[in-house]
């Protein structure tokens, strides 16, 4: 057994594959038999830019300096911001620049509601800056939000498939699939849609310029025409009735979903301020059932 005078004692690994990784303890114990050293009141192990927090502060090291499994461990990162945390971690340290693991990350909605998402992968990359010639080491997580999951971003907006964390940047990057919920169903035309959006879960803001189905087909917010009449339908991000429908208008750039007016808004966003800006505007009021389209008309009649 082993204590230091001061509050912690620092641990240093000798193993070179591991650059240099040390971590604080309060206290050390050491079995000559086994080589196993347990060390207790861990406050957190830093890798790159993050803090693994071991539960209960126990960390065990074995033979060759093999650090054990953490399990229901908690990261932190960047060390700068710290805007993101994973809780229920299972993490194998590697090295001061290396680990592994799973765990869960928390999402909150505007409204409030707390959605998990699974976190299947921990890594570490080297990010360099070309310009000041330097290199730093940072966390990705890569999570995966099942279809059962029934996950909302936001009230209505329903978000499926793969989440990349990268602990430097503030926001997530969500490269899977969203779908809107409409009340009137029996008119209106939804799919799943693919998106590629970094989201602000205060602001869900998602792009619409990657919208396809999953089997690819392109999917729209727009007013159609069925092809053998003269009838229109209206589709909020969902795929044509047939493809040789024709498009009477269409809104690209980015979308999402007003609570407040119960209303939802496709185009080039910036035009809702400065209606000079060139592109195209949808709103659609899902308890009215009301349509707004500002911008270029193909009639094609």
């Amino acid at each position: 057994n082993f204590k230091s005078e001061k509050e912690f004692s620092n641990f240093y690994s000798t193993n070179g594959s591991q650059d240099s990784l040390v971590f604080q303890a309060k206290a050390g114990k050491f079995d000559l038999n086994t080589y196993l050293l347990k060390a207790e009141g861990v406050p957190m192990i830093k890798i790159a830019d993050v803090h693994v927090i071991p539960d209960s502060g126990k960390v065990q090291i074995e033979k060759g300096a093999k650090m054990g499994t953490l399990y229901y461990a908690k990261i932190k990162g960047d060390t700068i911001g710290f805007d993101h945390e994973l809780t229920d971690c299972v993490v194998n340290i590697n090295g001061r620049l290396s680990m592994s693991g799973k765990g869960n990350y928390s999402y909150t909605t505007p409204q409030g509601l707390k959605e998990n998402i699974p976190i299947e992968e921990l890594s570490v990359f080297k990010l360099t800056d070309t310009i000041m010639e330097e290199s730093r080491f940072h966390m990705l997580a890569k999570g995966y939000v099942q279809d059962s999951a029934n996950f909302l971003l936001e009230n209505k907006v329903h978000f499926k498939g793969p989440v990349e964390l990268y602990s430097h940047e503030k926001l997530l990057r969500y490269r899977g699939y969203v779908k809107l919920e409409v009340l009137d169903t029996a008119n209106i035309r939804t799919s799943w849609f693919r998106i590629d959006s970094r989201i602000d879960p205060k602001n869900p803001v998602f792009g619409l310029n990657d919208a396809v189905t999953e089997r690819d087909d392109s999917v729209y917010a727009g007013i159609f025409r069925f092809n053998d009449t003269a009838a229109l339908y209206t589709n909020i991000m969902g795929k044509k009735a047939s493809i040789a429908d024709y498009m009477i208008f269409s809104a690209r750039g980015k979308g999402y979903y007003n609570e407040t007016d119960q209303t939802f808004y496709f185009g080039n966003l910036e035009k809702l301020d400065n209606p000079g800006e060139p592109g195209s505007i949808m709103k659609y009021n899902d308890k009215t059932g009301a349509l707004f389209c500002e911008g270029r008309l193909r009639m094609g009649l």
